[in-house]
């Protein structure tokens, strides 16, 4: 992939500049890892609600320990927030290495689980963080009657859907964004259905599965298609090859 770039980059100066900027950005970003605690402390959240539904906690642990997480979450998005350098337009945090698939051809497909921070981010982030923070808030009162494994249950689909919506606003790349997409439509399955027991809402949650499907038919297709046409799906060498207007079906030294 660096050859790639190194290659587009000699061919303009717009994508030199591109280059330097994409690598300041690497740069800027790696003294921000402790920003990935916005994802992590959801998934935590999961986990111990999960521990509290194998144990048949039947008390308002679930909810306490997914408020303490989600509202940890936020502030440290309003860390990162102050954090942020405005300067620079945007920052990315690598977490860690997720997938790099090399063909014998020269093809390659690389999408690292890595976050992109910019203003628009941070600013989305502080909504999904702080208003899942009071929904938890508000829900471990509405669903107190339920205590016991259905509770556990329930501040575990509201874990999922923050981690999912987390990815789905942070990701670098169109992989994780579809992980994300997948993630919210699970939790909302997972939160629609709830009660199970209830014909309505079985029926509610299998319409919105269906309908969730036929749109990721599209993502998937639409994902597709932008790597076969600019041979990545991250969006720092996509607003690079696009401002340069460059194309894999262009040049035959482009990977795919």
């Amino acid at each position: 992939m660096n050859s790639v770039i190194n290659m587009a980059a000699e061919e303009t100066p717009q994508a030199q500049e591109m280059l330097r900027a994409i690598e300041q950005a690497v740069l800027e970003g790696d003294h921000l890892w402790w920003g990935g605690f916005i994802l992590w402390l959801p998934l935590i959240s999961l986990i111990l609600c999960g521990f509290c539904w194998l144990f048949r906690v039947k008390t308002k642990l679930p909810a306490l320990i997914t408020i303490v997480c989600l509202g940890l979450s936020f502030l440290v998005t309003v860390a990162l927030a102050i954090s942020y350098n405005s300067d620079g337009e945007w920052v990315t945090i690598r977490l860690f290495e997720w997938f790099t698939l090399i063909w014998g051809d020269g093809q390659n497909f690389v999408a690292n689980f890595t976050l992109y921070v910019d203003s628009l981010t941070l600013l989305w982030m502080l909504f999904v963080t702080g208003i899942g923070t009071l929904i938890a808030v508000y829900a471990s009162e509405y669903m107190e009657h339920d205590q016991g494994r259905g509770y556990s249950r329930f501040f575990a689909g509201i874990s999922v859907f923050l981690f999912a919506m987390g990815a789905l606003v942070m990701s670098d790349n169109l992989l994780m964004l579809y992980l994300g997409w997948e993630g919210v439509g699970f939790a909302s399955y997972w939160l629609i259905g709830y009660f199970y027991q209830r014909p309505s809402a079985v029926a509610a949650a299998k319409k919105a599965f269906i309908v969730n499907r036929i749109g990721d038919l599209g993502l998937a297709v639409a994902i597709y298609l932008i790597w076969q046409n600019f041979g990545t799906v991250e969006y720092t060498l996509l607003w690079e090859h696009i401002a340069t207007g460059q194309y894999v079906t262009e040049s035959a030294g482009w990977s795919a």
